[in-house]
């Protein structure tokens, strides 16, 4: 009898390091897939996440034949267990019906939550290709950004009056899945993957190589990585990193041309620099802040 074969169907990876420095970061992911163009022809399947200055953090790699509902919950299976079964954590993607699969799988087998978000510009892309209106895609964009909940519904009911295409294809799509103001702040403000994508591009000349060369210079890009982030952190003083101090300082300017009317102990009236009028209940002894528009 001859010898058995054995064939190549998949690859999972993660490093040590990146999955100990994502236990200090935000509980978001950016994940996509990209294709391979060498010998061996598959899809490379990447998660990301950010660092403190936003910077690109790869976490987990895999190769797999296609982009499929078994490829996909292999590779979300396995993020599953790398990142050590976050509760919360915010997946962001263009919702392939792969993933989709996959993330029920996790939710089902599992009593962790994960939430999982549209990517903006894919989102946008088959709106686009169903209603065939920019000046409605270029609208829905807008709502998707904005933190107000009375400014999205207004903005949402100028898109749904306008077309009837839109409101059919907008009512298929949750608003928690897109919509900044209604995602819980599961988002952290990330409206597309372009960590993942970034990555992808990082990694464009890595793609036409063999499957062990991949995972040798994903290794090195990462190292890479580290080393200049290690030099930037060295060179860093004060408390916050620099994007951090710089939008704390915006936050303080914008804040002194706010007019604050204070109403009792715990109530404020707040009006900022566009004559908007915002109620402000804050509670210290249980450090809540609620905010009615």
């Amino acid at each position: 009898m001859g010898r058995p074969i054995r064939q190549f169907e998949c690859v999972y990876w993660a490093f040590r390091l990146v999955l100990e420095v994502f236990k200090h970061c935000r509980p978001l992911v950016c994940i996509d897939g990209t294709h391979l163009y060498g010998k061996y022809k598959g899809n490379l399947l990447i998660a990301t996440a950010c660092d403190a200055e936003n910077g690109l953090l790869p976490i987990a790699f895999a190769i797999v034949e296609y982009e499929n509902r078994s490829s996909w919950t292999f590779f979300l299976w396995n993020l599953f267990f790398s990142v050590g079964c976050i509760n919360n954590l915010c997946v962001i993607s263009d919702r392939h019906l792969g993933i989709i699969a996959g993330m029920k799988a996790i939710e089902e087998a599992s009593n962790v939550t994960w939430h999982h978000c549209f990517y903006m510009r894919h989102m946008i892309d088959n709106f686009k290709k169903n209603v065939k209106s920019k000046e409605l895609s270029d609208q829905v964009w807008r709502a998707a950004t904005l933190k107000c909940p009375n400014q999205f519904d207004n903005e949402m009911r100028k898109i749904l009056s306008a077309s009837s295409q839109a409101r059919t294809w907008l009512d298929q799509v949750p608003p928690q899945t897109w919509a900044l103001c209604y995602d819980d702040g599961r988002r952290h403000g990330t409206m597309t993957t372009n960590r993942a994508e970034s990555m992808n591009s990082v990694l464009k000349g890595v793609r036409g190589l063999l499957v062990t060369a991949i995972l040798q210079q994903t290794f090195i890009r990462v190292s890479e990585y580290f080393y200049t982030r290690r030099e930037s952190a060295e060179s860093m003083s004060g408390e916050h990193v620099p994007s951090m101090q710089q939008g704390l300082e915006r936050t303080t300017h914008d804040a002194r041309a706010m007019l604050v009317r204070r109403l009792d102990r715990s109530e404020f009236n707040v009006q900022d620099k566009n004559a908007v009028m915002y109620t402000v209940f804050l509670y210290l002894t249980m450090q809540i802040v609620n905010v009615m528009f």
